[in-house]
């Protein structure tokens, strides 16, 4: 189904035509998604007591987040590396914060 719904997609881009099959298909894959979604986790759910890895196994899959730092627009120009995102956060704090040169006042 899922090879269907790319191909009338794909013919959709190409010629335009075939919104309504390329919707209502895609419609139907999202459905079939969570259906599918929701029987492996009652599967899983009453196995959980006699196989607790593939429990552990299926929270690792859902619960990871890639740590992906976003570009940053600095005079225009969009950061492109990590190293130069780091850099403008740098200025960006040393800009936010002074240093205190005052003496700091004894507590006792």
């Amino acid at each position: 189904m899922l090879k269907r719904r790319n191909r009338v997609w794909k013919a959709f881009n190409a010629h335009g035509s075939n919104y309504d099959r390329s919707k209502a298909l895609q419609n139907a894959c999202s459905a079939m998604k969570s259906r599918k979604r929701l029987v492996y986790e009652k599967s899983l759910e009453s196995e959980v007591a006699a196989t607790p890895n593939l429990f552990y196994a299926y929270l690792r899959r859902r619960t990871r987040a890639t740590v992906d730092i976003p570009k940053l627009e600095i005079n225009g120009a969009l950061t492109e590396t990590d190293v130069d995102k780091a850099e403008a956060f740098a200025r960006h704090c040393a800009s936010v914060y002074d240093t205190d040169t005052s003496s700091s006042p004894r507590l006792s």
